[in-house]
């Protein structure tokens, strides 16, 4: 599949920085930049409170919207061609987690076939990004960020 000449996803770790690094590029360099999609997810409190028995609907659900969060950034890439568009999270690092799931035990070997079904359909037709950089973070260090950004939140 072709890559889009403007189009940059930024990964890591939850916590790992990724949204504020987004805003700072995309402040200092005037680019298109789309946060990852924080919408509410049917799925999360029934995950939460049965994580085996909701997993595959949550990874799914969290799968479909990674898809059209990155179908949107494409569309903008190629509507404005002189943009750099840059997102965070994106659909290629969606299988860690539905790939984690699978190992932890919160979903069977057919769920999961029938997910990587989906997702190898999905990513073999649309463009690739022109660079995706991974921040690398310790889990250490995202797990103390995610611990500030809950008491900021309890605030």
């Amino acid at each position: 599949m072709n890559s889009l000449p403007n189009l940059l996803i930024l990964e890591g770790g939850i916590a790992a920085g990724k949204t504020s690094l987004l805003h700072n590029l995309a402040n200092e360099y005037n680019l298109y930049a789309l946060e990852e999609p924080v919408t509410d997810n049917p799925y999360l409190a029934k995950f939460y409170e049965d994580p085996k028995k909701w997993s595959f609907e949550f990874q799914m659900w969290f799968l479909e919207q990674r898809i059209q969060h990155y179908k949107h950034a494409c569309q903008i890439a190629i509507e404005q061609p002189n943009n750099i568009v840059i997102l965070d999270r994106s659909v290629f690092s969606d299988s860690v987690f539905a790939r984690l799931a699978f190992q932890d035990g919160f979903i069977s070997q057919n769920q999961f076939d029938q997910y990587l079904i989906k997702y190898n359909d999905i990513v073999s037709k649309i463009p690739l990004p022109t660079a995706v950089v991974y921040l690398d973070v310790s889990p250490e260090t995202c797990l103390y960020r995610i611990k500030i950004q809950e008491n900021v939140i309890t605030r």
